[in-house]
C-alpha cells in the first residue's frame, strides 16, 4: 500500500492488528471497571474516530495507539470503527472467515462489495480445519458442575445431562481402543441446547465470582461446538478419543470448501495467492470446491541466481535417525561455508532433531568459525525480531540459524542480499503421524484414492517450498538451497516441485564441494566479465 500511494495512489487502508498485541493493559480485561479506556469509550468514540480520519496521516498501528491515548478509547475498537470507512482492511483471515470473529460490518451490507485478496493462501486450509472443527471432553464440564452443584441445582441438571449423553457415545466406541470414528453426535445436540441459555443468562446475572472466568471460557467452547453441530455438512468427520479417564468428542472439518464459500459469496471477488499453491488441483479443491479459475505465474527470478542441490545419502527416515546421519547433515553445514563463507539457515522437521544435531554442531568445527543461533519453541515476538535481527547485522562472522520446519522463521520473511545465502532443508515436511491425519487420509481414501497425499505429501512438500523461498527475495539476492533427503529424487516427490526447480543436482558428500564451488565461482566469473565489458 505504501509503495502504491507513492505511485501517487489517493486510498485509506486500515491494519487491525490483534487485541492481545494491541491493548495497552499488562492484563486484557475489556471492562469498564478493569479498564479506563472502557468506561465511557462510546461517549468519546465518534470524536477520536474524525480526528484520526481527518488527520493528515495514515491509518497505522502506531497512528491507531496515538489517537486512542489522546481521546481515551479502546485502540482495537477504534480500528475497527476506522475501518468501516476505509477503502482497504489489512487484516488476519479469521476477521473475515471465523464466525465468532468477524464483523458483520467489515464483510456485509448492500454498500460494501469486497474484494478479498487472501495472502499464503496456503495457511487458509489449516485455518480453516481448525476454525470450523470443535471438540468437548468431559473434563470440561468438571469445573462447572462443582460450581453449580450447591448454587443451582437446575444447571447442575443440565450439565449433567450432556456428561450423560458424552458417556452414551464413550459407550458406542470401540471397546479397548483410544481412538474411534463415529457417524453422528446428535446425542449432544438437546442436552447442549437446553444449557447454552440458562448459563448465558446466569453469566449476565453474576459478574463477580472466583470460578467467573473458567465457566465463561467453557460457555464459549461449548457455543462454538453447538454451532458446529448445528451446521456441520458431509465435509465432517466425528471421531472420539480416550485419554485415561476422560472423553473426548471432535467435530472436525475436513474438507472446509463449503464453510469458506458462504464468506466468499458475500465478495464481489476472491482472489487466493501464495508462491506455493502447489499441487494447484489440491488447494482449487479444498479451499474452492473446483469454483475457481487457477493460473500459474512462472519465477520473475533469474535461475542462473540460485543452485538447488539433492543428497542422495542423508534422509530424516525415522529408522536412520541418530548420530551417523546427523554427522553428515553437519559435514554438509561444513561444505557449504567453507565454498561460500555467509549466512544460512537449516531447517529440522522437528524440534528433538534440531535439539540433537545442535548440540553435536557445538562441538564440532562448525561453533569455531561460525555463530550458532537455534529457534526456541514458543518464541515471543521480541525474541524473533532479535533473532532475525542477527541475520541483518552483518557482524563479519557467519551465522547459522537452526530452525523448525513450517514454522516462524520458515515463511513470511525476508533477509535480502546476504543477510542470507543459503538454506538447508532436512526431510520432505511429512506431518507427523496422529489421529487428525489419519482421519484425512481414511476420508480422501474414500473419496479418491489419494488419502496419503493429501495428509502428508503435500502439506509436506508444501513446507519445503517455503523454506526454500526464504534464499531468493529480490531479482539481485543469490543464494544455495540444499534438500537433505535422498526421498526428494522419488518421482512422486519429484513431480511436486516447481517448474522452475527442473535443473538440479544429485549431490553426495564427494561432489558437493565442487558443486558449490563451481557455483559460487560461476557467479564471480560473471561479475568480472560484466565489470570487464
Amino acid at each position: 500500500m505504501k509503495l502504491l500511494k507513492k505511485q501517487g495512489l489517493f486510498l485509506s487502508a486500515v491494519t487491525i492488528t490483534a487485541k492481545e498485541k494491541i491493548c495497552i493493559q499488562e492484563e486484557m480485561q475489556c471492562n469498564p471497571e478493569s479498564c479506563e479506556r472502557a468506561k465511557g469509550h462510546f461517549d468519546r468514540i465518534n470524536e477520536a474516530l474524525y480526528a484520526l480520519l481527518t488527520a493528515e496521516c495514515g491509518i497505522s498501528r502506531e497512528n491507531i495507539l496515538l489517537f486512542a491515548e489522546k481521546y481515551k478509547v479502546c485502540p482495537y475498537e477504534l480500528s475497527f470503527e476506522a475501518a468501516v470507512w476505509a477503502d482497504c482492511i489489512i487484516c488476519d483471515y479469521n476477521y473475515v472467515f471465523d464466525p465468532h470473529v468477524n464483523r458483520k460490518s467489515l464483510i456485509e451490507g448492500s454498500l460494501r462489495q469486497n474484494i478479498y485478496l487472501i495472502d499464503e493462501a496456503h495457511n487458509l486450509l489449516d485455518r480453516a480445519r481448525e476454525m470450523y472443527s470443535a471438540d468437548i471432553a468431559k473434563s470440561d464440564f468438571k469445573v462447572p458442575k462443582k460450581y453449580f452443584k450447591d448454587r443451582n441445582r437446575f444447571l447442575f441438571k443440565k450439565l449433567g445431562n450432556c456428561v450423560m449423553a458424552l458417556r452414551k457415545l464413550e459407550k458406542q466406541a470401540q471397546d479397548e481402543t483410544r481412538f474411534s470414528l463415529h457417524e453422528n453426535a446428535d446425542a449432544m445436540y438437546f442436552p447442549i441446547f437446553h444449557l447454552i441459555g440458562p448459563l448465558e443468562e446466569y453469566l449476565a446475572d453474576h459478574d463477580n465470582f472466583s470460578e467467573r472466568e473458567e465457566i465463561v471460557e467453557f460457555y464459549f467452547k461449548l457455543t462454538h461446538f453447538y454451532m458446529m453441530l448445528d451446521s456441520m455438512d458431509s465435509g465432517y468427520e466425528i471421531y472420539s478419543e480416550k485419554r485415561g479417564r476422560d472423553f473426548l468428542l471432535r467435530l472436525f472439518c475436513v474438507n472446509p470448501s463449503d464453510k469458506l464459500e458462504e464468506y466468499i459469496e458475500n465478495s464481489r471477488s476472491s482472489i487466493f495467492f501464495s508462491a506455493t499453491l502447489l499441487p494447484v488441483q489440491y488447494y482449487r479443491q479444498l479451499l474452492g470446491g473446483n469454483r475457481f479459475e487457477a493460473y500459474q505465474i512462472a519465477s520473475p527470478f533469474a535461475k542462473e541466481n540460485r543452485l538447488l542441490a539433492i543428497t542422495e545419502d542423508v534422509t530424516s527416515r525415522y529408522t536412520r535417525r541418530g548420530e551417523w546421519e546427523y554427522g553428515k547433515m553437519i559435514r554438509y553445514l561444513e561444505l557449504c561455508l567453507e565454498k561460500k563463507a555467509g549466512n544460512y539457515m537449516i531447517f529440522f522437521p522437528s524440534y528433538e532433531m534440531l535439539t540433537s544435531v545442535y548440540g553435536m554442531a557445538k562441538q564440532s568445527n562448525l561453533a569455531l568459525v561460525s555463530e550458532l543461533i537455534v529457534q526456541e519453541p514458543s518464541m515471543e515476538e521480541r525474541s524473533r525480531e532479535a533473532f532475525l535481527e542477527k541475520f541483518r547485522e552483518q557482524s563479519g562472522k557467519p551465522l547459522i540459524g537452526f530452525c523448525v520446519l513450517g514454522s516462524i522463521f520458515s515463511e513470511g520473511i525476508d533477509l535480502t542480499g546476504n543477510s542470507l545465502i543459503g538454506v538447508l532443508i532436512v526431510g520432505t515436511g511429512l506431518p507427523q503421524i496422529c489421529n487428525e491425519r489419519e482421519v484425512i487420509r481414511a476420508y480422501f481414501d474414500r473419496q479418491q484414492k489419494k488419502g496419503y497425499d493429501y495428509a502428508y505429501r503435500y502439506p509436506g512438500m508444501n513446507k519445503v517450498l517455503q523454506a526454500a523461498g526464504r534464499v531468493i527475495r529480490t531479482a539481485e539476492d543469490v543464494g544455495t538451497i540444499l534438500l537433505m533427503d535422498e526421498r526428494f529424487l522419488e518421482r512422486d516427490n519429484q513431480s511436486l516441485l516447481p517448474e522452475e526447480w527442473e535443473i538440479y543436482y544429485a549431490v553426495n558428500r564427494n561432489n558437493c564441494g565442487q558443486v558449490l564451488e563451481n557455483f559460487w565461482n560461476g557467479l564471480d566469473n560473471d561479475k568480472v566479465a560484466e565489470a570487464e565489458s
